[in-house]
């Protein structure tokens, strides 16, 4: 069975320590809801889906599209690493913070131009 995105993301969501109740209750959704958009039974709609979309920061299609568990960074998600990179350099000096950044911009780019080939 395929899976789809708004499953891996509750499935990372969980991997950080949160419950489907927390989840639910932070995406604004019941449990039930939760439970069975993540295993397929029914598909968000309405409200649900504005609410799961807005908390996980995705696109109503997007949430529903079968995962590419091969593609690791989604391109609307690179601002995101970008924060968290220097957060976590914050206390390295700027030769540090500059060699990490653009080895991860190479990184990145050079992902694209294969994929995109």
């Amino acid at each position: 069975m395929t899976r789809l995105l708004i499953q891996k993301l509750i499935d990372d969501k969980m991997k950080e320590g949160k419950s489907r109740t927390q989840i639910a209750k932070e995406a604004g959704v019941t449990k039930t809801a939760l439970h069975t958009y993540y295993h397929n039974s029914a598909k968000p709609k309405g409200k649900s889906l504005v609410a799961l979309a807005n908390y996980f920061n995705y696109t109503f299609d997007e949430l529903m599209e079968p995962v590419d568990e091969n593609k690791i960074i989604h391109d609307h998600r690179k601002d995101d690493i970008t924060r968290l990179v220097l957060e976590k350099l914050q206390d390295q000096s700027e030769t540090v913070k500059s060699k990490v950044l653009a080895y991860l911009v190479e990184m990145i780019e050079g992902g694209q131009k294969s994929g995109d080939q």
